[in-house]
């Protein structure tokens, strides 16, 4: 099922990221979003603020909307010691409906 918003809203984007099952806390982690008119811009934990930790291997960024179309985004992980960590984030997208104002 595909999430659907409004413009103004603030969907939370959550990334879970595991080893073998186990929560991992990668030394680095990432969200990409892509923006309907193709912009993209990615955000790193502990460089940018928006990219929140809420546990172990546990991410999440709320991202203002501000246009209609169809929003995408990625989130990565890695860990020098461990190569490389499973995206339980992933990839995945959402769409945000034409406002009739």
């Amino acid at each position: 099922m595909i999430n659907i918003y409004d413009i103004g809203d603030v969907p939370s984007i959550t990334g879970v990221f595991t080893d073998g099952g186990a929560a991992i806390d990668p030394d680095t982690v990432q969200c990409m979003i892509k923006t309907p008119a193709g912009t993209t811009t990615t955000y790193i934990h502990g460089v940018d603020a928006a990219v929140v930790k809420d546990g172990p291997g546990n991410y999440h960024i709320d991202v203002p909307i501000t246009t209609s179309g169809r929003w995408h985004y990625r989130w990565e992980g890695w860990t020098a010691h461990v190569p490389p960590i499973e995206r339980g984030g992933g990839e995945g997208y959402f769409e945000v409906r034409l406002s009739a104002f």
